[in-house]
């Protein structure tokens, strides 16, 4: 019988091979699983798909609008990682501009793959920008 591999079980042993003790991976992994519940809640109030179609057609039936919006895409990524900018006062693109990067992963739900959105948004001589705040 093959044993099914959750992504939590990938993740963990990826933390365990890095040296990162098994009780501090546990608390970093249930601390990701609790922002996901948090970032679902507020889609699924928000009218937002829990999954991407995987395509850039998004129905923008939840979207807010607004110059954040257009600024950063009306797709999946692009409403992502608005409302998670705007929930924390995050208003348009010069707002988004004059923010760090710590900001960023400190204060709000954005990691990795909605920070990438941001860095192609934003251009590379204002994201350098960013970085230094």
């Amino acid at each position: 019988m093959t044993q099914h591999r959750t992504a939590y079980d990938e993740a963990l042993d990826a933390m365990l091979e890095a040296g990162i003790s098994r009780g501090r991976a546990d608390e970093l992994l249930m601390a990701v699983f609790e922002q996901a519940q948090v970032t679902r809640e507020i889609e699924r109030k928000m009218g937002i798909p829990l999954e991407s179609s995987g395509s850039d057609c998004f129905n923008c039936a939840g979207c807010h609008g607004g110059e954040l919006y257009d600024f950063l895409g009306h797709d999946y990524r692009g409403h992502r990682t608005a409302n998670a900018l705007s929930l924390h006062g995050v208003r348009n693109s010069e707002d988004l501009k004059s923010r760090s990067v710590a900001w960023i992963l400190d204060n709000t739900s954005v990691g990795a793959t909605l920070l990438a959105r941001i860095r192609e948004r934003v251009g590379e001589a204002a994201y350098k920008v960013m970085e230094t705040r």
